[in-house]
This record gives structure tokens, C-alpha cells and sequence, in this order.
């Protein structure tokens, strides 16, 4: 942990301990009710941000969660009799049960996400609101009791606050601890670039999942919570106007920040209170606030502290473009890198296999019957002009797109319909056109994601963080340093990619695209918009790759004098047909490549006969 987020963590400290210290002794039920308020509304938006905050999946249905842990609690207690801690457990359960109805919406883009939780939203109130005398109706359920907890019965403000400051604190803990791993670290893959994720095997449904799950478990948790605070229930606290309120006080609080979520959740309930007596400005006065926090805190309350600390302890300058070293040119290849990277010699067999592929847009042939071998070991390169299906083709290669006809083979299996994170899977790694990093975290961070499919840790760490997490964890650091360390940035592991130069975020991108382990690694162009230093280490980096590695690499390019310097095999497509396969002589002599990149009146390409 980074002395600045020590320097954080002790001033959040420092803010429970004071709320605590001062609620303790406050007196009147009415500043006590408040306090309870703020702290359930905390919790569910720490349950809420691990949904949208670190997912990126935007849900107005958590109040409609929020009821149904609430309702859950007041019928098992009051109808069966049921002892609350088994009907708080059930609450959050219940919650994370139900959710499952929504969670193959998770495939959805945002706003679709967005109007299918509100639809459910208004059709849990209708199903609170008709339950009978199961929910007691828009009347509600009166009578729910006090909690007893091992002879422990809560019958005070002063003691539930004691509880809820119990729940949010476990929950506060299990939120960070569940993210300080692999999981975590693939849901803010997923909010940065779902695209980029799924390229390195990540899961993008079912690890939606999971956070939408949990998510609504929490929210079920802190249900239970106010029905037993309030001894009544009724659908009116948990409609779509809840939800939003909820919603806001993440945006607020910052995205991706727990504590933030917190403060959050104390600052809405406050203004919300503050604002009760002056009903006709309420609206204003809480919209024009959001609109402020939005343009001058983007990054949300939680920003304020970490620059407070910033400005108590002022950090060294450290810049992306101050003296750099330049990407390793000895054979001293880190041992770690060697054991994990190096695959088995195999020279002359065919690894990728593509069979009279064809891929139509409508009316538009972007690849027409196209047929490629690639041996393992070699540097095959695809080159033509733009618009000549290039991208397309590497597309279907990866599972990104679904070829109309023909068929794609990955060391002798059908790849057709795998999928990018499915092929990923079987060891087909890729870069893009336009670098696609996780800009939310830090260069070393982006590496070690790049290592998901080869990580155990998951949900299992938020309970347990053995000595087995800690040296996996350990380990995969490391080895990501040395993968640094390989393309040269070893320097700037601790630096946010959102900062990094464009030559920076081509070396970071494959890296993390070696932290896959990848039999065949696809690269997209690798060399667009770099200066000529940058190029001739791309150049030693794809050369040290194949030579010491033997990592198949296919690569599209436009740079004809960069590929003279590696590769082992070219092909040419132009208006989705392959019009030359053979080595860069011969394809630089055929006529028709001469015409389709220069024009039928040329007799060569500049600099090569």
C-alpha cells in the first residue's frame, strides 16, 4: 500500500471516529433517527457502488432490492416467527436471489440496463403494494419487532445505530477486500473497456454478475435493517425516486471509491434533511449542489480528502516523459519471464488455420473467401490499403466477429463461434487499432490484469486471504514488473495510464497482452502514430518475442520498411481478397500489390524493387 492511501485511510479512520463519538452521545431520537438514517443509506450505497462504481452497470432498481430485504425481514418475523438474525441473513439472500431475474440483462449497454431496472423497480412496488395480507398492502406491515440478537434485544435508537454502524463497517470490509484482487481488478476492467477485457479472457456476463449479486445482497441486508428500525413497512420508501437518491449518492461520493460511497450517503441524507423545510426549493437547491460536485469535483467528495492529503504531505514531481530506459537489447531475459513466456519449439506446423472465410455487412464484402496458414514461430504480416478488410479479418480471427461463411481453426480447433474472451482462453491474444488500456488504474495494475485467466483468487478472498492469495498475488506483481521491465517501463509501473504517452500505451498494451501467456499474439497496427526511437524498440521487442520465445506473432501493419526488418511471411488483401501470400520479396514484385497500393502506372513500391 502506497503511503498516500495509508495517509487516506488514516484520515477516513479519523472521520468514523469522530461520527461515532459524537452520535454516542447525542440524546434527542430525533438527531439519533438521522444518524441511522445516514448509515443504512451508507451501506446501500457501498452495495450500490460495487455495481455501478465498479462494474460500470448503471441500475435504478436498488431500492426495489432494498424493499424486498425489508419485506423479507418483517414477513418472516411477524408471519413466522422466524429469530432475526436467521431473517436478516434471508433479507440479503433473498435480494441476491431475485436479482438473478435481471442479471441476463447484464449484456445490455447501459441504457437499455438502465430502463429494464426501472421497469423492475415499478413492478416490485406494485407487487408490494398487492401482496394482501402477506405485505399488508399500501398500508403496510405494522408491528415488526424489536431484534434480538442472543438475548440482546435492540429496543433503542441509540442501540441500533451500535448495529448499523456494525453492518456498515463488515460491509465497508467485505466491499475491499472482495476487490483487492483478481475480481476487483476485472470489474474495473470491465467499467474501463469491456473490450479489452473480454480480450484477455475475462468473463464480461457472468463477472457482471457476480457484482450485481453481491450488490443486491447488500441492499436486502440494509432492508432488514430499517424495518426493524422503523417496526413498519410500507412499498412508499422504496420506490424509483429512492433509487435515484441512491444512485446520486454514489456519483457524489466518486465512483470506484468505498469511502466515497460513505460520505456519499451521510451528505445526501443531510442535505436531503436540511432541505424538508423549504419544500419549494428543494429541488433546485439539491439539483443546482449535484451540478456543482459534478463540475468541480468530477472525481466526487472522496477527491477532497485524497487532496487534503496531497497538499499535508506534497509528493516528488514525477513525470511520464522524464528520462526513460529504453527497452532491454541484452539476451539477459528475466527468469520468471522465460519460464512463463517460452513455448515449446514446434517450427513448420501450422498454428492458425483460416478456410475460405467470408464476412458480409449487408450489401458490403468486407473479407472475400480468404485463406491464411500461419506456422508456430513465425511473424506473419498482414498488410493492404485502407478499407481492405484487415481489421475485419483479425476481428474473426479473435472471436470478435462471427464469420457469414468459412472457417477459422486454433491449433486444429474450430474457432468460429468461440468469442473473444473464449479464444483469449485458448491462447489467442490481441492488441488494437487505437490502444485500449484500463485508464482507472495504474500501469502495473493493467499488466497483472492482463494474468485473469491464470489467477484462483475470486469471491473466496472477501472471507479468507490465506497465505495462498498473498503469494499469488505476490507473485503476479512480479512477474508483471519483469514484463515491464521487458518493454522498458518498468519506471512508470505506479503511474495511471490516463497519463501516459501514446508510445507509452502501445508498450503497456503488450505487455498486458504478454501477461496472458499467448500462443499467438495479434497486434493491430502496433506501430501507428509512434516516433522512429519508439518504432526501432517495437521492432527489438517483436524480434526478442519470436527469438526467445518463440511467441507467434501476427501482425497488421502498414509500415512496409518496419515489416522488411521482421517478418517471416506477408499476405495482401485489398477489398476483402487475398491478392498475394509469400515472403516480402515476392509480394513486393507481384504487380497487382504494386497497383493496389500505388496505382496501375507503377512499376514498384519506393525502396523496394
Amino acid at each position: 500500500m502506497t503511503m498516500e492511501k495509508k495517509g487516506r485511510n488514516i484520515i477516513y479512520g479519523l472521520i468514523a471516529i469522530a461520527f461515532l463519538w459524537i452520535v454516542l452521545f447525542v440524546e434527542s431520537n430525533y438527531w439519533l433517527s438521522l444518524f441511522n438514517q445516514a448509515v443504512i443509506f451508507s451501506i446501500l450505497a457501498l452495495s450500490l457502488q460495487l455495481i455501478f462504481g465498479y462494474t460500470g452497470q448503471i441500475s435504478l432498481a436498488h431500492a426495489a432490492f432494498f424493499g424486498l430485504g425489508a419485506y423479507t425481514s418483517a414477513i418472516l418475523t411477524i408471519h413466522f416467527g422466524l429469530p432475526y438474525l436467521i431473517t436478516f441473513l434471508l433479507s440479503g439472500l433473498v435480494a441476491g436471489i431475485v436479482s438473478l431475474v435481471l442479471t441476463p440483462m447484464a449484456k445490455l449497454s447501459e441504457i437499455y440496463l438502465s430502463m429494464a431496472t426501472l421497469a423492475f423497480n415499478l413492478m416490485m412496488i406494485i407487487v408490494f403494494a398487492n401482496g394482501g395480507d402477506l405485505t399488508g398492502g399500501w398500508n403496510g406491515l405494522t408491528g415488526v419487532p424489536w431484534p434480538n440478537l442472543f438475548g440482546w434485544v435492540i429496543d433503542s435508537k441509540r442501540e441500533f445505530f451500535i448495529l448499523s454502524c456494525v453492518v456498515l463497517l463488515l460491509t465497508y470490509l467485505f466491499m475491499v477486500r472482495l476487490t483487492s484482487g483478481k475480481l476487483g481488478r476485472s470489474f474495473r476492467a470491465i467499467r474501463d473497456n469491456q473490450l479489452a477485457a473480454a480480450s484477455l479472457g475475462i468473463d464480461i456476463a457472468m463477472t457482471k454478475t457476480k457484482g450485481f449479486i453481491i450488490g443486491c445482497f447488500g441492499a436486502g441486508l440494509a432492508g432488514s435493517i430499517v424495518a426493524h428500525l422503523n417496526a413498519f413497512v410500507s412499498p412508499e420508501p422504496f420506490s424509483i425516486t429512492h433509487s435515484i437518491t441512491i444512485f446520486v449518492m454514489v456519483v457524489i461520493g466518486g465512483l470506484g471509491s468505498f469511502p466515497g460511497a460513505v460520505l456519499g450517503g451521510v451528505g445526501i441524507t443531510f442535505l436531503d434533511e436540511f432541505l424538508k423545510s423549504a419544500p419549494m426549493v428543494r429541488p433546485i437547491f439539491y439539483g443546482l449542489t449535484i451540478i456543482l460536485i459534478m463540475i468541480f469535483l468530477p472525481e466526487g467528495l472522496s477527491s477532497l480528502i485524497r487532496k487534503a492529503y496531497r497538499w499535508l504531505t506534497p509528493a516528488k514531481k514525477t513525470s511520464t516523459h522524464a528520462a526513460e530506459p529504453a527497452v532491454k537489447k541484452s539476451n539477459v531475459i528475466p527468469l520468471l519471464v522465460k519460464e512463463k513466456l517460452q513455448i515449446p519449439n514446434h517450427s513448420n506446423q501450422v498454428i492458425l488455420e483460416i478456410k475460405n472465410v467470408t464476412k458480409r455487412f449487408g450489401g458490403v464484402v468486407a473479407v472475400n473467401d480468404v485463406s491464411l496458414n500461419v506456422k508456430q514461430g513465425d511473424i506473419f504480416s498482414l498488410i493492404g490499403p485502407n478499407g481492405a478488410g484487415k481489421t475485419s479479418l483479425i476481428n474473426i480471427i479473435t472471436g470478435l466477429e462471427i464469420p457469414t461463411s468459412g472457417k477459422v481453426y486454433f491449433q486444429g480447433k474450430l474457432m468460429n463461434k468461440s468469442g473473444l474472451s473464449n479464444t483469449s482462453s485458448a491462447g489467442m491474444v490481441r492488441t488494437f487499432q487505437t490502444s485500449k488500456l484500463f485508464n482507472s488504474m495504474t500501469v502495473i495494475e493493467n499488466v497483472v490484469t492482463g494474468m485473469a485467466l491464470h489467477l484462483k483468487n475470486d469471491v473466496n478472498i472477501a472471507f479468507y486471504k490465506g497465505e495462498r492469495f498473498e503469494k499469488e498475488e505476490h507473485e503476479a506483481y512480479q512477474y508483471a514488473l519483469e514484463l515491464l521491465r521487458l518493454v522498458g517501463l518498468e519506471h512508470l509501473k505506479d503511474e495511471y495510464c490516463e497519463r501516459l504517452s501514446y508510445g507509452h500505451r502501445r508498450r503497456v498494451e503488450i505487455a498486458r497482452a504478454l501477461a496472458a501467456n499467448p500462443k499467438l499474439l495479434l497486434l493491430d497496427e502496433p506501430a501507428a502514430g509512434l516516433n522512429l526511437n519508439e518504432r526501432n524498440e517495437l521492432i527489438h521487442l517483436i524480434l526478442t518475442l519470436r527469438d526467445q520465445f518463440r511467441i507467434t506473432i501476427f501482425i497488421v501493419e502498414h509500415d512496409l520498411d518496419l515489416l522488411s526488418q521482421i517478418t517471416d511471411h506477408i499476405a495482401v488483401l485489398n477489398f476483402g481478397k487475398k491478392i498475394a501470400d509469400g515472403t516480402l520479396d515476392q509480394v513486393l514484385q507481384d504487380p497487382e500489390v504494386v497497383s493496389a497500393y500505388l496505382g496501375k502506372k507503377e512499376k514498384k513500391i519506393h525502396g523496394y524493387a
